[in-house]
């Protein structure tokens, strides 16, 4: 900058310098609460969730194999019925193999028939045709899974 009777000046002005704190200040704020945001941590979640339904959807195919290779049926149904539910319904079974998180459990466990109306209704002692086991596994998030196993 040049100022009259002084020749050249080198360097920046008290004001320059201020202006540039003060935009440099802005900047860092907005940078700031964007990467350190609610909304930029909770973006893994939509992540962690689709991990932990596929695992849920891994310990269901288990169960579903296990249905498959089983002798009879029947036994293994209720096998699986008399487990019951809650936080140990699935320990130290295979169903949880190839499952790195946890703890899956069974939250319902019931026999069941449908009535005329496509109801769902309990069936607890098999009066009716089909005898149909639903169950419904659930992960650490809350997700659920269900399916209905038949006796044959």
């Amino acid at each position: 900058m040049k100022r009259p009777g002084l020749g050249k000046v080198r360097g920046f002005t008290l004001i320059e310098v201020i202006v540039t704190l003060v935009l440099v200040a802005l900047l860092g704020t907005a940078v700031y609460s964007f990467f350190f945001s609610d909304a930029f941590m909770e973006s893994m979640a939509p992540i962690s969730r689709l991990q932990t339904t596929g695992e849920l959807h891994t310990v269901m195919e288990n169960i579903s194999a296990r249905y498959a290779a089983a002798g009879s049926a029947s036994s293994f149904l209720n096998d699986l019925y008399s487990r019951g539910t809650g936080a140990s319904s699935l320990a130290g079974t295979d169903y949880l193999s190839g499952v790195s998180g946890g703890p899956y459990q069974l939250v319902e466990n019931l026999w069941i028939a449908f009535d005329v109306n496509n109801n769902q209704i309990p069936d607890p002692g098999g009066l009716y045709f089909q005898r149909m086991l639903k169950i419904t596994v659930q992960d650490n998030l809350g997700q659920t899974l269900s399916t209905i196993f038949t006796v044959p």
